[in-house]
């Protein structure tokens, strides 16, 4: 098969594209004019869930800080910058 021949083959496998509000168009999430949800979080839910990931993340900063520390430290050693 030739360059040529392949390129034909790329370009006549084109599809279409379809954006998300011809997506959106398709279903039918809208009632009163308004997108419609099914499932409806109270404040309270939505305080709880946003302590939750503030949490989540301080944890994982904090592991990621004593993993990249915990690296950097035993390379300082193995390469015999600091001594011990």
């Amino acid at each position: 098969m030739t360059a040529s021949g392949m390129i034909a083959i790329i370009k006549s496998n084109k599809r279409k594209r379809v954006s998300a509000i011809e997506k959106l168009k398709k279903y039918n999430f809208k009632e009163k004019g308004k997108l419609y949800f099914k499932n409806k979080a109270t404040p309270k839910l939505l305080n709880k869930i946003r302590k939750q990931a503030l949490k989540d993340a301080k944890r994982d900063t904090l592991i990621n800080y004593a993993v990249y520390t915990l690296i950097s430290v035993s390379t300082l050693l193995l390469t015999g910058i600091i001594k011990f």
